[in-house]
């Protein structure tokens, strides 16, 4: 997942460095071609695919690292989803992100976008829970969360449950 989101730039890296020695070995073929130098100077293709070490190289370098180190820590904080017969919660390294009523919840579903996300539907809101790395994991999460919020609405006292069936 990391590779789809920075790797376009270290290809990039890859790849200008790949032109430049490509570059030269065409000017030097063509200074050949027109008399002007008498050998073709010859170097291994992999030695082409090595960056020309340039302040500016560098710098791209570590834009590429850094949005690789960025990533992987979005990837890897923690997110928790408490639900009471109040509300749901959505916590992201212990800082609540969103909440929802839970007597408000009309409907739960797993969006495919660039990555996987939840979208927890309510009446006047929708939450939105982000960066799952696989579909099975999101639908596996959307299972245990529709069972949790099926339970607890059916907990909910008789005033509230007979109004929401009105409602729908």
């Amino acid at each position: 997942m990391l590779f789809e989101k920075a790797g376009f730039l270290l290809f990039i890296i890859i790849m200008s460095g790949f032109m430049i020695k490509l570059g030269g070995l065409l000017d030097n073929i063509i200074s050949v071609i027109r008399g002007k130098d008498d050998i073709i100077y010859l170097s291994s293709p992999l030695v082409w695919l090595i960056p020309n070490w340039h302040w500016r190289n560098i710098l791209e370098l570590v834009l590429v690292l850094g949005i690789f180190i960025y990533q992987g820590w979005q990837l890897s904080r923690v997110k928790h989803i408490y639900i009471t017969q109040h509300y749901l919660k959505f916590f992201v390294d212990n800082r609540m992100i969103d909440k929802i009523k839970t007597s408000e919840i009309e409907a739960s579903l797993v969006i495919i976008n660039n990555n996987y996300e939840i979208l927890i539907i309510g009446k006047n809101k929708v939450v939105n829970i982000t960066n799952f790395q696989q579909e099975k994991l999101a639908q596996l999460f959307l299972l245990y969360l529709n069972e949790a919020i099926d339970e607890l609405q059916q907990k909910l006292p008789k005033s509230l449950d007979g109004k929401l069936q009105d409602e729908r």
